[in-house]
């Protein structure tokens, strides 16, 4: 349930998928990524560093009970979703990936000089579209 080891995972499958092509390197980044948009996505916020909790789980304790945005995670995640996009040919996936960094958009400026996660993730969705 943490984004960072489903978006890793991601990008490690889509490698894999890139080397060999078998078609289950392709399948489950599409679901752990399926997964993400269902758990951990908030609207115009970006993704989550992890589920929400459910009404049957305690609650959590200490600095848990904030939920954090990670920016890098989140322009990575935009990187994986337009590499998914891509391979599958869905256009969900580019729509996805936009709308992650439009979440991100306001943490870049913000950044200045270290908004650099979000500037790559731009130029890589920029690159895939011209492949």
């Amino acid at each position: 349930g943490l984004l960072s080891d489903h978006v890793s995972a991601s990008a490690a499958l889509l490698d894999l998928y890139d080397a060999c092509g078998q078609a289950v390197y392709l399948d489950m980044p599409q679901e752990l990524m399926a997964y993400c948009q269902q758990e951990m996505w908030d609207e115009g916020a970006g993704f989550r560093d992890r589920i929400r909790g459910g009404p049957d789980q305690p609650p959590p304790i200490g600095l848990l009970r904030e939920p954090h945005r990670p920016f890098q995670l989140n322009c990575d995640a935009a990187v994986v979703l337009g590499r998914l996009a891509t391979l599958t040919e869905e256009g969900h996936y580019h729509a996805d990936a936009a709308r992650v960094l439009a979440s991100q958009a306001s943490v870049y400026q913000a950044r200045g000089l270290d908004g650099a996660d979000y500037v790559l993730a731009l130029e890589q969705l920029q690159a895939l579209d011209t492949a």
